[in-house]
């Protein structure tokens, strides 16, 4: 039986034990509303134990009672306590209410769809790329898979929530040139501030991302500390994703240049402050920021081969000049990637210039017959090492090389002569060039 006893607020408190033996406890205004409870509960107590009443279906009504902010938390602060990394779980937690909550607006779990979550994500591809609708998907997946693992939903009810395959309907990161760089910097340090980034704070930005290849969030999470200018070879300290912060902080060398531009710009900033006012929820404003600077400085977003200039193409301009300079293994090193397979495959782009450096390594040798009009003309023609086999030309019958700078002064009777294609042709257009002997 219910038991019922007056708080010192004047309010009636409520105890009584479940079907499941679990000591539960309410509240009630009134002397009147706590007995109602008392034999509500004791009259559910009874048919649960006796299977009156469905206690699967009790479980799924009482979630059902509860918003859906709140199961995003108990879902949140679950995977926390089962030792899930923090970053990565704030990034599911965020993913998760923007899409449920401020983009489909569910409140109850009986709204959770799968047909409209699927249609805002796909609405967000002018801000996110491919990797970060997937990441949402699995988010909200996820989170649905744990309401039916915990007797909260029924089913899964957003199972049919697609992952979108990385790289369609997006267009190819492209490079920036030196010139259209510094023109970007100097119209961000000209213009006015952009969504809570003034002017200068803009143009470090933009100067840290291309010389240290740093993605945006290592950006947001540095601070005044980060920077060590008067060592001998100054650094930044990149602060990495997982819990165990001194484990996963990591050096990042910056050029002297770039660390005496830095000295004045840290000057009076707070201590333990991020120099950068990006928070997470800002981080898709980044992008217009970024279009807003390219527009102001007259640099187009696409260039001539129909890649895109976004701000990640900042990160992908400096792995592709260090690859440049220094090999694919500094490359690696400069991007923080665990393979260089990623490093090369999906971060190196041609540079300018690159195309021209092939064909001039490429060798091209004359043909043959070229080669005989331009002796008979009186220039000078490349050495030519391809040999003229000559059939049945020996005493023996055996075969008998013949050069060509005495090619002329032999004439052959009665012999079947081949001459082979020789050298390499120079390929017409791009990289695939397929080298043709005989």
């Amino acid at each position: 039986m219910p038991h019922i006893d007056r708080k010192s607020n004047g309010k009636y408190l409520v105890q009584w034990v479940d079907e499941n033996g679990k000591h539960c406890t309410a509240t009630a205004p009134t002397k009147e509303d706590a007995r109602a409870l008392a034999a509500e509960m004791d009259s559910r107590t009874f048919r649960a134990k006796h299977g009156i009443i469905d206690r699967d279906g009790a479980a799924l009504a009482a979630a059902e009672r509860v918003a859906l902010a709140q199961h995003i938390e108990d879902w949140d602060q679950g995977v926390r306590d089962k030792g899930g990394t923090r970053e990565h779980q704030e990034r599911y937690r965020r993913l998760v209410r923007e899409a449920l909550l401020d983009g489909c607006g569910f409140q109850r779990i009986s709204d959770l769809d799968a047909v409209p979550v699927q249609r805002w994500i796909a609405s967000k591809g002018g801000e996110w790329s491919a990797a970060t609708g997937n990441h949402a998907v699995k988010a909200v997946r996820a989170f649905s898979r744990w309401l039916q693992l915990h007797g909260r939903s029924s089913r899964h009810r957003l199972a049919l929530v697609k992952l979108r395959n990385v790289g369609d309907g997006e267009h190819p990161r492209g490079v920036l040139l030196p010139d259209e760089f510094e023109k970007v910097v100097r119209a961000a340090e000209a213009g006015p501030v952009r969504y809570g980034l003034s002017a200068d704070d803009r143009g470090m930005l933009y100067r840290l991302k291309m010389c240290t290849g740093f993605r945006t969030t290592h950006l947001a999470k540095l601070t005044p500390e980060s920077f060590v200018l008067d060592a001998a070879a100054p650094h930044v300290v990149r602060r990495g994703t997982g819990d165990n912060k001194a484990k996963h902080r990591k050096p990042h060398p910056i050029a002297p240049e770039l660390a005496e531009l830095l000295r004045p710009w840290l000057a009076g900033r707070p201590a333990a402050r991020p120099v950068f006012d990006l928070p997470k929820w800002r981080l898709p404003n980044v992008v217009r920021m970024w279009r807003a600077d390219l527009k102001a400085a007259g640099v187009a977003e696409f260039n001539a081969a129909g890649e895109q200039r976004t701000f990640a193409a900042l990160r992908h301009t400096g792995i592709s000049l260090v690859v440049a300079a220094a090999g694919y293994k500094a490359g690696q090193e400069f991007a923080g990637h665990s393979t260089p397979k990623l490093t090369l495959q999906t971060y190196t782009h041609l540079l300018p210039g690159d195309h021209a450096k092939v064909l001039a390594a490429l060798p091209v040798v004359p043909r043959i017959g070229a080669a005989q009009a331009l002796h008979s003309s009186g220039k000078s023609s490349p050495d030519v090492s391809s040999a003229v086999q000559v059939e049945g030309g020996g005493s023996d019958g055996e075969n008998v090389q013949i050069s060509p700078a005495n090619q002329q002064k032999r004439p052959v009777s009665g012999a079947s002569v081949e001459v082979g294609r020789a050298g390499i042709e120079p390929a017409t257009h791009g990289f695939s060039v397929h080298c043709s002997t005989s």
